[in-house]
């Protein structure tokens, strides 16, 4: 007899090296471990599998789901981020970041979340250089107006209406470097259109 000693009494002998050994002396519930990796048979899912490649199996279909889920909302997002590149080419942003991006989400590849995502910057940097740029043309605006009123009460004002000038100029060099003029011309007439509100009301 290769067997002699049954510590949980499961009918499955102690000597590891003997016939029907119990891989689980102490669990009378247990005695074989058919894939080795430390769980019983009569508890384990995949008896021939050992768990450790189960768990990585599921951790890659889990991430393989979510990168799926994350590329779904990019394709979700796609239209709205080409209309928005589009809108800028039309008012007058053509250079090689904007119209590039715009290419890549016109023939979408693997790279789709990626070019998303720089859409999404390009489009929000654009809307923040507009918004500053309209809020300078206003601020100048204003202090045109103020230098008039002091020109009125008799203030030589000569040097503070070439300063002004010299801020429109440096603001108009500093828009071009993205934009071309019909933008500017675009946000100009926007301004003016702001402005005229403004007085209407």
């Amino acid at each position: 007899p290769t067997q002699w000693f049954d510590r949980d009494g499961d009918g499955w002998g102690d000597n590891p090296k003997g016939n029907h050994s119990d891989a689980f002396p102490n669990d009378p519930t247990e005695w074989l471990d058919t894939d080795g990796d430390g769980v019983g048979d009569n508890s384990d899912t995949f008896v021939s599998i050992p768990n450790n490649y189960v768990y990585i199996s599921v951790i890659l279909v889990v991430a393989l789901l979510g990168a799926v889920v994350l590329e779904m909302r990019a394709r979700d997002s796609l239209s709205e981020f080409v209309i928005g590149l589009e809108g800028l080419v039309e008012s007058g942003i053509r250079n090689e970041e904007v119209t590039s991006t715009l290419e890549s989400l016109r023939r979408p590849g693997l790279a789709l979340m990626a070019d998303t995502d720089r859409a999404g910057e390009l489009l929000s940097q654009y809307s923040g250089n507009r918004d500053a740029i309209l809020e300078i043309m206003r601020e100048l605006h204003l202090l045109r107006d103020e230098a008039r009123a002091m020109q009125a009460d008799g203030a030589s004002i000569d040097e503070l209406l070439d300063t002004i000038s010299e801020l429109d100029a440096q603001l108009l060099a500093e828009a071009e470097g993205d934009a071309s003029l019909e933008y500017l011309e675009k946000l100009q007439k926007q301004f003016v259109d702001s402005m005229a509100e403004e007085v209407d009301e």
